[in-house]
């Protein structure tokens, strides 16, 4: 099994996407579902950590970084083999320029 790192930068998107969600749907209930849901996703990347896409962008593929999709975000991941960790960089809109946050 791998542990899962999450970044500052992947903290703070999540933190902003449960605000965003709990504004606009005027509901914490709603964020909090979310959240748990964001949260089942990566912490299942300890168990299946491959099962991530590559990204579309060579330059982002040559970085070694994968993505998972959860709904509509996409979680920008790297496996460090060596001391078997996930660190996850960003958490992300799946139509946001995300090249340009990694």
């Amino acid at each position: 099994m791998y542990q899962v790192i999450l970044s500052n930068d992947a903290n703070n998107d999540i933190n902003q996407i449960v605000l965003f969600i709990a504004t606009e749907s005027g509901s914490k209930k709603v964020a909090l579902d979310y959240l748990d849901k964001l949260q089942d996703a990566i912490l299942s990347l300890n168990k299946f950590p491959e099962r991530g896409s590559n990204p579309r962008y060579k330059i982002l593929r040559n970085q070694g970084y994968k993505f998972i999709v959860v709904e509509t975000h996409l979680v920008f991941y790297k496996i460090k083999e060596e001391n078997k960790t996930i660190i996850i960089y960003r958490v992300l809109h799946q139509k946001s320029s995300y090249q340009n946050f990694l």
